[in-house]
């Protein structure tokens, strides 16, 4: 661990993890009623058809993303690429305020194409900020990791309680409106140079060789993560049912958001001050994950009210888990990719961690959707890629070195 105190944030920085609050607000806001809404305003007979325009559109997602970091790199810059994504994202929202059914066609299909515009170039133009603070990457992705559980957990709260109590129309409005206060606040930040790292990297193979990787560890991470939480589901659902508290599932939802958001601030702001090789920040994070994993394996199939601590405890290490790695592969992507292709590069990280997840719909398909053994196949996964890495960090210092 190394000290890591000659660098400091700036104001740009702020700016951008307001937008993002917004932006996931507005999203994910909008996705939490729109299904509802659909079902409970349209009828019946489009309902199928509309299924399956949703999970169509949720496919292309990947594939709009890439449009707009090509876009974003190529083209429009990754400023002007976020914006139109915004104002694309507010439109599909007051659409919805039509009422149609053609509207919720056309506000899924804005929604896809803006958010994929938005994304990849969001996550690229912020991380460009630290390009002449290279040691505080760690730190502004952690702390960028929490602006988005902010947003998810601020637009599913707000808009979905408007949308209930008074009208679906000014949940739609909100969402819209979080959107454009997201665009609004990034016309107050300062285009910076763009620079290549002040660090030294020797060769491009190396660069290549730990985005890869990170890459992998990401894509892994999601396609474990996704096993097991079929499990973790059906283990708390069989603790709500067999407990005499009023416990829901969104009770668990919502100890995970109060667990990871504190933690993740806590460590965005260690990262300032403290330095750890990476790639043992993600090592620690696959043992926490394989630790949940393996601590729901010991709860019975119909668990009783003793096992309530355990289940928080599962929650807590695959929390930890994710905000170990995920704000630390954002943080070795930025560092290694030329900044000129940055967003492009985020898209295809996009692209492969979506390709790995899907893997695990077959998976889960030839373990005959059997929720106990996809959470010990996750739980092996988890140690297989703890064990991969802890010997890669102790062997590899070629690759891996304290200070990547």
């Amino acid at each position: 661990m190394q000290k890591n105190l000659e660098q400091t944030h700036h104001q740009n920085i702020l700016i951008y993890l307001l937008s993002n609050i917004f932006e996931r607000a507005g999203y994910y806001g909008t996705r939490s009623i729109l299904i509802v809404y659909a079902f409970s305003e349209l009828k019946d007979a489009y309902m199928p058809a509309m299924l399956n325009f949703y999970a169509l559109m949720a496919s292309l997602l990947i594939i709009t993303q890439l449009l707009g970091g090509l876009l974003g790199d190529l083209l429009l810059k990754n400023k002007r690429t976020i914006i139109l994504g915004g104002i694309i994202q507010a439109i599909g929202a007051f659409v919805l305020c039509i009422g149609s059914e053609n509207a919720v066609y056309a506000s899924l299909l804005l929604l896809t194409l803006g958010s994929g515009l938005y994304r990849p170039n969001m996550i690229a133009n912020f991380g460009k900020q630290y390009l002449q603070i290279p040691k505080r990457l760690d730190s502004g992705f952690s702390f960028f990791y929490a602006s988005i559980s902010i947003g998810s957990f601020i637009g599913v709260l707000l808009i979905g309680s408007i949308a209930e109590t008074e009208n679906w129309t000014y949940g739609f409005i909100l969402a819209g409106l979080f959107f454009i206060i997201s665009i609004i606040l990034l016309l107050f930040s300062k285009e910076l140079p763009i620079v290549a790292s002040a660090e030294k990297i020797k060769t491009i193979n190396q660069r290549v060789l730990k985005i890869v990787i990170a890459c992998l560890c990401m894509a892994s991470f999601w396609l474990f993560y996704d096993l097991g939480g079929e499990g973790t589901y059906t283990m708390q659902n069989a603790f709500i049912e067999n407990s005499s508290t009023e416990i829901s599932q969104e009770f668990f939802q919502e100890v995970n958001f109060y667990f990871t958001i504190p933690l993740v601030i806590l460590l965005g702001i260690l990262w300032m001050y403290k330095y750890i090789n990476r790639f043992l920040k993600i090592t620690i994070g696959f043992i926490c994950a394989a630790l949940s994993f393996y601590i729901l394996l010991l709860v019975p199939e119909v668990p009783t009210e003793q096992y309530f601590y355990i289940l928080l405890a599962a929650i807590f290490f695959i929390g930890m888990a994710e905000i170990l790695i995920g704000p630390t592969i954002y943080a070795i992507i930025t560092k290694h990719s030329n900044p000129k292709y940055l967003a492009i590069v985020m898209s295809v990280f996009f692209i492969i961690v979506r390709l790995f997840i899907s893997l695990g719909i077959y998976i889960r398909r030839m373990l005959n959707e059997d929720a106990a053994l996809t959470l010990e196949f996750a739980f092996s996964g988890m140690v297989m890629m703890a064990i991969i890495l802890t010997i890669g960090v102790i062997f590899g210092k070629k690759y891996l070195r304290s200070n990547p």
